[in-house]
């Protein structure tokens, strides 16, 4: 297959604009007031510094930071916070992303990116753990007892995991779900989570009780040793995130997650020759007892996942397991390649324990809480394609039955029950379980040279083409995403439609992506749809835009308004003159080679 590499642009305006690089500033002071970090400086932290006291960093497009491991020279790990009531403005773009890094790593990085030098431009290289990561801590609620209380508590809050307590620099947690700290946008974080000690490790991206007033979008995370994303409490929504071979989990929440999550890549392989991916997602609702509220509840459209092999044997390589009474809502995903089960909910129907078992028979229904469109359950996976799994069934297990083929001996799970779900034998789910040796993406190759670990045998994934091939029924098979100004309404399973976000990525870079078709959904701000509707949308400068609409809810059949807008770096408005009669719904599509 041809590949296809997107042109480089400069976002217009000179503060955006990547500048050679001139020199090294070693951060080894707290940031409390207002900063600005520009790309012709590379920034070295060698211990965790805080942004706080309120004020704001600043983070142009192109900009390196390196973090150091801890050492005896060092206090390290060299991580980045941004602690409650202080934000942070990661403002990368496609030809020019922030990249968050080891000291030694110098693949594809600054204003002129280019390869590097082994063994950092090595495709699946087992190298991380060489710095921190990235935190961010705010101020929502979180899910955690104190004493014998467990309804929501607005005073509550936690020390945050990966870090020595630093006092309340290192804490999470208020009640402020619509709590703001910051945006970050384009940023590859890699080589991360340096390991402090069992179950203290640092995640690629770490956010402890962010709100939903933080803007997160174009994220990716290679070869992190522990969870790729990590969620503490939180209502901060995310979209367009790649994690690359991390040492753990794709995604993890725990405490309370309600956010949104959309357009999400994760693919499982080895962070360390010590650290290969568990789940495709570990979810837990509360600390402490299952039912402390306001319990984890998120809703995740279109990701695509990718695990360890059907035939790696490892029964615990299960795609999504859900635990200590999370719930959580998983619609239009695409599952491919897991060595264990489809599901994993913990918990048994009618029993006197409040667990994630019950939340498939609870409703949603929006509160001050849960505040995504009702309807649904609590815990629901519906709309979903799972391809070549280890096992069939979401496994239903009595308690005390030995099932440490699953989880293994040393596990606390293994002698839970676990419930049944019917996952595919309810058709008001819609879900499809699918086999064969041809995946339902363009392409999916693995290695053929294994690395062996505990005893098995895994096959790297080495190229990955992630769109749908073209009259694939994926792409409409997919139910209707809410008109709630997050989500974009596309009506593909999986991640990827025929158009590829995620070519600005190192995952890219080092040829372990392909595709034919760059490109995304830009999603725009519309105003003035009393009389006229004016649709306002970023641009990158050259790229090509098309602003289209439906009046379709049904099959949302989107009809182009306008197309071959040329963008100039700047905000382009387009305003739709026709008289609003009907209802009607607008998306914006950009792409190298055009819509």
């Amino acid at each position: 297959m041809k590949k296809t590499t997107m042109a480089m642009f400069c976002v217009a305006g000179a503060s955006l604009c990547a500048h050679a690089q001139t020199g090294t500033n070693y951060i080894s002071s707290d940031i409390s007031v207002d900063t600005t970090w520009t790309s012709n400086i590379v920034y070295i932290i060698d211990r965790p510094v805080f942004v706080k006291d309120g004020a704001t960093l600043t983070v142009h497009a192109g900009t390196v930071i390196r973090g150091l491991p801890k050492t005896a020279a060092t206090p390290g790990p060299g991580t980045l916070v941004v602690s409650r009531g202080s934000k942070i403005r990661m403002l990368g773009t496609p030809q020019a992303p922030i990249v968050m890094t080891g000291s030694n790593d110098n693949h594809y990085v600054g204003p002129t990116p280019g390869p590097g030098t082994a063994p950092w431009n090595t495709p699946n290289n087992l190298i991380s753990k060489t710095w921190g990561g990235l935190i961010l801590l705010g101020r929502t609620y979180i899910a955690t007892v104190v004493g014998t209380v467990t309804s929501p508590n607005s005073t509550l809050t936690m020390q945050i995991e990966g870090l020595t307590p630093y006092g309340e620099l290192s804490r999470y947690g208020g009640g402020d779900d619509d709590d703001d700290s910051g945006e970050l946008r384009y940023v590859s974080i890699r080589y991360g989570a340096f390991v402090l000690g069992t179950d203290n490790e640092i995640n690629g991206l770490t956010c402890g009780a962010v709100g939903r007033g933080t803007d997160i979008r174009h994220i990716e995370v290679y070869q992190n040793a522990d969870d790729a994303f990590e969620f503490f409490g939180s209502t901060c929504n995310a979209k367009y995130l790649v994690g690359w071979a991390d040492g753990d989990d794709g995604i993890d929440w725990d405490e309370g997650y309600r956010g949104k999550l959309q357009f999400v890549l994760r693919v499982q392989g080895f962070a360390s020759t010590t650290d290969r991916s568990d789940k495709g997602a570990e979810m837990d609702g509360a600390t402490g007892l299952d039912r402390a509220q306001p319990s984890a509840c998120p809703t995740v459209y279109n990701a695509t996942f990718v695990g360890l092999g059907k035939d790696s044997g490892n029964m615990a390589n299960a795609v999504l397991h859900f635990r200590d009474g999370s719930g959580g809502r998983y619609y239009n995903s695409l599952f491919m390649d897991f060595g264990g089960a489809p599901a994993l909910i913990e918990g048994a129907l009618g029993d006197a324990i409040y667990d994630s078992a019950d939340l498939t028979q609870s409703n949603y229904v929006k509160n001050a809480f849960y505040t995504h469109d009702g309807g649904g359950k609590m815990l629901e996976i519906a709309n979903c394609t799972f391809w070549n799994m280890g096992t069939n069934v979401a496994i239903h297990l009595a308690p005390s039955s030995g099932v440490a083929n699953v989880y293994g001996a040393a596990s606390g799970d293994k002698d839970l029950p676990h419930y049944g779900y019917p996952l595919f034998s309810d058709p008001s789910l819609s879900n499809t379980l699918a086999g064969g040796s041809s995946a339902p993406v363009v392409e999916l190759t693995r290695s053929s040279t294994p690395i062996t670990h505990g005893g098995r045998q895994y096959y790297p994934v080495e190229l990955l083409d992630p769109t749908l091939p073209s009259g694939s029924p994926l792409l409409t098979g997919g139910r209707r995403p809410p008109e709630d100004g997050f989500f974009t309404p596309v009506r593909h399973v999986g991640a990827f439609g025929t158009k590829n976000w995620a070519e600005w990525t190192l995952v890219n870079k080092l040829g372990l992506m392909e595709s034919d078709n760059y490109g995304e959904y830009v999603d725009p701000t519309i105003s003035d749809a009393f009389v006229a509707a004016t649709i306002r949308f970023p641009t990158m400068a050259g790229a090509t835009y098309a602003v289209q609409y439906t009046t379709n809810e049904a099959t949302m059949g989107w009809v182009n308004l306008t197309t071959n807008i040329v963008g100039t770096g700047a905000d382009y408005l387009y305003t739709d003159q026709r008289p609003i009669t009907e209802a009607r719904q607008y998306r914006v599509l950009s792409g190298e080679l055009g819509p």
